[in-house]
């Protein structure tokens, strides 16, 4: 069975931070410090590429790739 979004999210972010992490679906990415400016755009890309989504600079301004959370809303089309 595939993972589901969810996970392969977190499983991107854990290798892009090079080293296991402990975070929740709702914390910040950023505030935190797991995903940094450059990183933020790889993960974008990821995100893109993986669930088919067209992503802008307004997408990560609005906040869509902020936390687990939020990136899940904005996979599922959901403008908030």
């Amino acid at each position: 069975m595939p993972d589901s979004p969810r996970d392969q999210i977190h499983r991107f972010i854990v290798e892009l931070a090079g080293e296991e992490l402990s975070f929740g679906d709702d914390d910040n990415l950023v505030e935190r410090g797991l995903v940094q400016s450059i990183r933020l755009l790889e993960l974008v890309d990821f995100v893109a590429d993986r669930f088919g989504v067209e992503a802008t600079a307004d997408d990560i301004y609005r906040g869509r790739f902020a936390s687990v959370s939020a990136i899940l809303r904005f996979i599922a089309g959901d403008p908030a």
